[in-house]
């Protein structure tokens, strides 16, 4: 039970930390270390579960984000690529390939209407 708590509270400030980085890029690499570590603190104490269940939400958060994009023409495309960007890279780390995956889905995206599917995913 103290396990779980400790994560949760993890959770929280690492969600936190990337909200509050977004405006500086410095922070941002800063907390997607951060989430890193947290990932690897995860997987050494045989909570891969969560690690899993994380990364799932992650995926399907971007999914989501990439799909708004798409129906907004605004800077916030541009905020949305680089994000991807940098998680990309953290993925190629961490042996998850996000654009890969997002490109695989990608058919299945764009074969359908996307406010279906955006409800469909929220």
């Amino acid at each position: 039970e103290l396990e779980l708590k400790v994560i949760h509270i993890s959770i929280v400030c690492c969600g936190v930390r990337f909200e509050f980085a977004l405006r500086n890029r410095v922070l941002l690499w800063m907390c997607l270390k951060i989430k890193i570590l947290l990932w690897t603190v995860l997987i050494d104490s045989s909570l891969v579960w969560w690690t899993v269940l994380i990364e799932i939400i992650s995926l399907k958060t971007i999914l989501v984000v990439v799909l708004l994009s798409r129906l907004m023409k605004s800077w916030w495309t541009h905020l949305v690529r680089n994000i991807l960007t940098v998680l990309n890279e953290i993925s190629d780390c961490c042996a998850l390939k996000l654009l890969d995956v997002i490109v695989e889905y990608w058919k299945i995206i764009s074969s359908l209407s996307e406010w279906t599917l955006i409800i469909v995913m929220v």
